[in-house]
């Protein structure tokens, strides 16, 4: 802890674009090998504060992710909520300020209504879910494939706004010019070809918006059930390694509603089976038909 609000002190003070607001450390938020967020504060507003951390690297380049992320974000503009503020280097060090979101993530969100599958929270599940749906329809139609889809990557504000968070992996397919090369996102989110790419260790990996839409489903049955679409064998995700995770995920082993002991919706769960297949010509073909199947379930 010490250690890391050193570093922004030396930001914040050491760099003119960050000297100028007059920012004051409040709290860090995230602490992983390579690369930390914190939440900055000025008189105005709140920020947060990624940067890069001198020990280690691992599947990505944290101070590569962190420049590709400030300029997908510029890019993505109002698609991205306007979150970029400005980004720069010191001492070695790459940082990324953004806007502060208030609110929170919707795996938190969904909790409470997980305890009790009521026709009310079911229909509020749903709402959302095609609110979710919208929000990755504009940043497909922009060019963008986000491909990290995650259930903490999305957030409720409070005014009750979805925004999506992390775009450090984005994918701008009109814009080759600041382009990372794609190594996979988080293995319970990721579709199967991409998870076979990521066991061969490929570098540049093939990502579209069909492989979008399979871990846009796997995110939102996760949302809707507190469980990986995938099914590993064990709860234990810890004593499973990541090869094997992978290779479940690229097999198709897919949890059901009956096996988590949630209550049947056939409908949804057909929905999730049509997004989830492993075939991609058999697979939901885009997000906007997702989420006019979700539509016609809420209607219903």
């Amino acid at each position: 802890m010490q250690k890391i609000e050193k570093i922004v002190n030396t930001l914040i003070l050491g760099h003119k674009n960050l000297s100028d607001k007059t920012l004051s450390f409040c709290e860090e938020i995230v602490d992983r090998r390579g690369m930390a967020v914190v939440k900055v504060n000025s008189k105005e507003q709140s920020y947060a504060l990624k940067f890069s951390l001198p020990e280690g690297v691992e599947v990505y380049d944290p101070f590569k992710i962190i420049k590709h992320e400030g300029e997908i974000l510029k890019q993505a503009g109002e698609i991205a909520d306007n979150l970029y503020v400005d980004q720069g280097e010191l001492n070695g060090v790459t940082w990324l300020l953004t806007k502060w979101i208030d609110g929170q993530n919707l795996y938190q969100w969904a909790e409470p209504l997980r305890k009790e599958y009521s026709e009310k929270n079911i229909a509020t599940f749903l709402k959302i879910f095609i609110e979710i749906c919208r929000k990755i329809e504009k940043i497909n139609s922009a060019g963008f494939i986000h491909g990290d889809l995650q259930p903490v990557h999305f957030f409720l504000t409070h005014n009750n706004v979805i925004t999506l968070i992390d775009l450090a992996l984005v994918k701008n397919i009109n814009n080759n010019s600041c382009e990372l090369d794609y190594k996979g996102g988080l293995v319970h989110y990721v579709s199967p070809e991409v998870a076979v790419q990521m066991l061969g260790k490929k570098d540049n990996i093939l990502l579209d918006e069909i492989s979008e839409v399979y871990s846009l489903a796997t995110v939102l049955f996760t949302l809707y059930t507190g469980k990986t679409s995938t099914f590993y064998g064990s709860d234990n995700l810890k004593s499973i390694s990541f090869e094997d995770k992978l290779k479940r995920v690229s097999e198709g082993n897919h949890n059901s509603f009956s096996k988590l002991n949630i209550p049947a919706f056939p409908n949804l769960e057909k929905l999730f089976c049509y997004a989830l297949q492993v075939d991609r010509k058999k697979r939901c073909s885009s997000v906007k038909q997702f989420r006019e199947e979700l539509e016609q379930i809420y209607n219903k």
